[in-house]
């Protein structure tokens, strides 16, 4: 050490030499309190130069103590500051693998692909093949995942022979040996298991040579689980991993080490040697919530827990197999939106606090320049690329917020805790994957908790199944054919009722209210609407049933429940000038009327003006358009009159005190889903904005079949004084819906007719093309169910309610 610190104070470049050579030995062999003192002393130098390389190794050491969030703040920052050409390479790289640890792939692509221009233009064939085997690692592990296509293994094989020849030519040794283990994951996925074992091999004997005991534990692993195991060769395999646990166990590396006890507690549970697997299964959880723990951004948190959802699904999967339904249930909600329910917990948080004011007018010319774009007042050619920006500048602010490093990790509820708290007449119908993609059933209910599989459905066949049923570009049977409007018959909720509530229909026939919780692509379906023939009602809203939707049953139990009723009155009808929307103005300001409340319409309803006003009723409700984002959730927003009102700017400043927030417009209840359950979107602002309850919307929804149910909603709403008891937004909603399935042509007309605008013939058009939707060519009766298809009526979900106890 006191040879380096001479160094650096004679001959700068020389010091910084050896300092890398140092830092990354010691960063091999896991010796990170060497690594450390080594940053001390290069940090303490005073040139800019070393002060901005000593930002670089800082953010590798973060990485190195799976501080994902902390590394990437500091190298976002680094690239915006003055950096040499090197430097800025070795950043962008680095920052493409944080990103790629916590599932950030399209981002983490395009950063490796810029790192790999970096490199090329100052012809550093070391930074080409480093790059290049990590590109490679993060496609293998996305085909993996399933988020990639089984094609794309033959990139990744590129990548790595591209990066192989590269590393061999400059002599570097260890990122020849990095690339033959990639090489031994891509061949492993294409089932080449001989390619697979030669390059693993390669790989150990390597790391053995170059005494760096940790990756060649990695790969111990990797072959066990890999090459071993799927060919049914359980003695290796499991002395492979009984070899790779006992390295990792000293090589501080919770990840890998959590990843290889799950992997031995499956091959130990196939034995039946149960115990044992579950405790490894223990013991790989215990170290994967260590490293959740040390992340502080929440967006970082669930980014981390979605790659990581094997760890948490291999003790469920087991407690199932073993017909445990109590440990099964507990596992699942310990799995299940946990960094939301911490958000809920801890909702102090105040917008923006000390963060750098040039990042929040960066911000706003960003905003600006994204609605001149949305409204065609600019070109929208770099319109991708705005909104791309937009979601990275969100991210650094919310890694640089204090306010969330102080959230405490929530415990989750246990089936006990939960059984003990649920209302009487109440059911929680939960459903959760395995490790063998299997869908399941878990019911608690007065007769006490049953889980149940559901046959012949897999998760990624339901996922990929609900995408095609539920694509607005071609035709499918939820939403109308693109090119003629007409809707199919809605034969995908027979078969789903089939699968998902006939098995257990009789104990949901018992109560009153069914709390469902959904799991990876049932949050894009409304469970409680399926029907078990077409033409049929729904059971479950059928005879006046509550149906509930929640995240979890902690975030029901422990937020939506424990909320008291607000003490303010009044609704706030919110509905912005929109030429696309023919009726949400006169709607407004007949649901103010009618309330007795107020409405911001027009060009009044503005971004400021809606949270200025919205914490100040007891109810909200939004008429007007919404939008999904599918590649940045927080970027889906609300237009607004002088632009949009995006999701992470709701859960940043928007603060309620209403009972229920109504958000009738296209999509509000669309959310992405990660592994884990957690839900980015709309609904995690609006519910993290104070909200107990929300009623949402699955899919894009036709204006006026809307504004009728919203109408029909508020009239069966008691908005009495906040003393009163609270607003039972289920039982109204369900009423509701029912109403609108069996509204007549004539009692429509009826209804249109009072609304100010359309004339009786407008009337009578509006009304026969909504007809003919279902019925191209035909003329409606007076009599004639209108709005019979779920299409009209199915897509209003209800996520989250108030105690009805209180």
């Amino acid at each position: 050490m006191t040879e380096l610190t001479q160094t650096l104070a004679g001959d700068e470049e020389a010091g910084f030499q050896q300092f890398r050579r140092l830092f990354f030995e010691a960063l091999e062999r896991r010796r990170l309190n060497e690594c450390r003192a080594l940053l001390d002393i290069l940090c303490a130098a005073d040139s800019p130069r070393l002060q901005r390389d000593c930002r670089y190794h800082e953010a590798i050491l973060h990485f190195e103590l799976r501080q994902y969030d902390q590394a990437e703040l500091i190298l976002r920052r680094l690239l915006a500051d003055d950096l040499s050409p090197i430097q800025r390479a070795r950043a962008l790289l680095e920052l493409a693998i944080q990103l790629d640890e916590q599932g950030q792939w399209t981002e983490a692509e395009q950063f490796y692909l810029e790192a790999l221009t970096a490199y090329q233009a100052l012809g550093d064939p070391s930074g080409q093949a480093r790059t290049y085997n990590n590109l490679g690692i993060s496609i293998t592990f996305q085909v993996e995942q399933g988020d990639s296509p089984h094609e794309r293994l033959k990139e990744a094989i590129a990548c790595h022979l591209a990066g192989l020849e590269l590393a061999q030519a400059a002599a570097d040794t260890w990122e020849v040996a990095r690339n033959w283990h990639g090489l031994g994951m891509a061949y492993s996925l294409q089932t080449d298991y001989p390619a697979a074992l030669a390059a693993f091999q390669e790989h150990v004997a390597m790391c053995q040579a170059l005494d760096d005991p940790c990756d060649r534990a990695i790969s111990l692993s990797d072959l066990a689980a890999l090459v071993y195991h799927p060919q049914d060769q359980q003695t290796e395999a499991l002395a492979s991993l009984d070899q790779a646990i006992a390295i990792l166990d000293g090589c501080d590396d919770a990840s890998h080490l959590a990843e290889a006890l799950t992997r031995r507690g499956r091959l130990l549970a196939a034995q039946n040697r149960l115990a044992e697997a579950l405790a490894d299964y223990n013991a790989a959880l215990a170290r994967t919530e260590t490293i959740r723990a040390r992340l502080t951004a929440p967006t970082a948190q669930a980014d981390y827990r979605a790659t990581v959802e094997f760890i948490y699904t291999a003790p469920l999967s087991l407690h199932l197999h073993q017909g445990d339904a109590v440990r099964a249930f507990n596992a699942a909600e310990r799995a299940r939106s946990r960094v939301l329910a911490d958000l809920l917990a801890g909702q102090a948080a105040q917008p923006h606090v000390d963060i750098p004011g040039h990042l929040l007018e960066q911000r706003a010319v960003l905003r600006q320049a994204l609605d001149q774009a949305y409204a065609g007042e600019k070109p929208a050619t770099n319109l991708a690329d705005l909104e791309q920006e937009l979601a990275g500048l969100d991210r650094h602010i919310e890694l640089l917020d204090p306010t969330y490093a102080g959230l405490e990790t929530t415990t989750a509820l246990t089936a006990e805790e939960v059984g003990d708290r649920l209302p009487p007449g109440t059911a929680l119908l939960t459903y959760a994957g395995d490790a063998d993609d299997r869908l399941w059933i878990l019911l608690l209910s007065p007769a006490g908790l049953r889980a149940e599989p559901i046959n012949n459905v897999s998760v990624r066949w339901l996922r990929g199944y609900l995408a095609r049923q539920l694509d607005s570009h071609r035709r499918a049977s939820l939403l109308p054919d693109p090119h003629t409007g007409h809707l199919s018959p809605p034969s995908l909720f027979p078969q789903l009722h089939q699968a998902l509530l006939t098995p257990v229909q009789d104990l949901l026939q018992q109560v009153q209210t069914v709390y469902l919780v959904p799991f990876g692509p049932l949050h894009y379906l409304p469970l409680g609407a399926l029907i078990p023939q077409i033409g049929a009602s729904p059971p479950l809203l059928a005879a006046g049933r509550r149906v509930v939707y929640a995240p979890s049953a902690t975030i029901l139990l422990n937020y939506c429940h424990r909320r008291p009723p607000s003490t303010r009155q009044g609704l706030l009808a919110v509905a912005p000038a929109d030429e696309r929307l023919q009726f949400t103005l006169d709607a407004a300001a007949t649901l103010a009327r009618r309330s007795g409340s107020a409405a911001l319409a027009g060009q009044a309803a503005t971004r400021q003006a809606f949270l200025a006003e919205a914490g100040r009723y007891r109810t909200l409700c939004f008429l007007g358009h919404a939008l999904f984002d599918q590649r940045h959730p927080m970027a889906s927003r609300l237009k607004l009159a002088d632009g949009s009102l995006h999701a992470s700017e709701i859960l940043r400043e928007l603060r309620l005190q209403a009972d229920l927030v109504i958000l009738s417009a296209c999509e509000t209840g669309r959310s992405q889903v990660l592994r884990g359950d957690e839900i980015l979107g709309l609904s995690r602002a609006m519910l993290y904005a104070g909200t107990p309850s929300l009623l949402v919307t699955l899919w894009p929804v036709h204006e006026i079949p809307t504004r009728l149910l919203v109408e029909k909603l508020v009239e069966q709403l008691s908005l009495a004084p906040a003393d009163s008891a609270p607003l039972d937004a289920a039982l109204a909603l369900a009423a509701t819906q029912s109403w609108l399935r069996d509204l007549s042509y004539a009692e429509a007309a009826a209804l249109l007719a009072q609304w100010s605008g359309p004339s009786a013939a407008e009337v009578e058009q509006h009304l026969i093309a909504l007809w003919q939707m279902t019925h191209p060519g035909q003329t409606p009766q007076a009599e004639s169910r209108l709005f019979a298809h779920p299409f009209f009526w199915s897509p209003y979900i209800l996520i989250g309610d108030q105690d009805q106890r209180a």
